[in-house]
Order: C-alpha cells, then structure tokens, then sequence
C-alpha cells in the first residue's frame, strides 16, 4: 500500500518506474531490466533464458574409405573401364553408343 506521506527514520519515499505509485525505498526493488519497482510489479527473470544449448557432435568416431561398387547392372561400366555384359547374349550398348554381344 503506498504511504500517505508518512515519516519513517532512515527511509525516503521512491516512486515505482512501472506502475508510478509512490512507496518507501525499502519497498523498492531493482528489477532484471534495471528498473526499480515496488514489490508488487516486481517481475523475477525466468529461468529458461539461462539454459545453455549442448553440443551435438553427430560426427561418426571412425569410417571406412568409400569404397567401388561391388555390383553393376547391365550397360554400366566399372571403375576401371570394363563394360558389364547382359547375360543370355542380349546385346548391350556400350558408353560410347556403340552395340556389343554378349559373350555368354
């Protein structure tokens, strides 16, 4: 309840920052924002604004080479050039849009 001009020995009167009422200093508190306000306005910073975010490393430990494919569908060439070949003589076309036979 704000004083009506009321004299207490070693405390003076202080108006609040939010709401404008008057109160005595020892009514008053420094608020996050750095206003000082009566008890009533006084709002506590919450908690959650201090919370620090946790690293998540999703790198793996250790990993294999990339290694060349172990399968090939028809028409697809490997790694070091050689053409895969239909089975049952289909004939195949090469990289180079040139046909060749099966050899089976």
């Amino acid at each position: 309840m704000p004083p009506r001009n009321g004299y207490r020995s070693g405390d003076w009167l202080y108006t609040c920052q939010r709401c404008g009422f008057t109160y005595y200093a020892s009514q008053v508190r420094q608020e996050w924002t750095g206003l000082r306000v009566c008890t009533s306005c006084w709002d506590p910073r919450h908690p959650q604004e201090f919370v620090r975010g946790v690293r998540d490393d999703q790198t793996v430990p250790y990993a294999n080479p990339p290694s060349a494919p172990r399968f090939l569908l028809p028409n697809e060439v490997s790694f070091d050039g050689d053409l895969v070949l239909a089975p049952s003589g289909d004939s195949v076309a090469s990289p180079d849009g040139s046909v060749v036979l099966s050899e089976f």
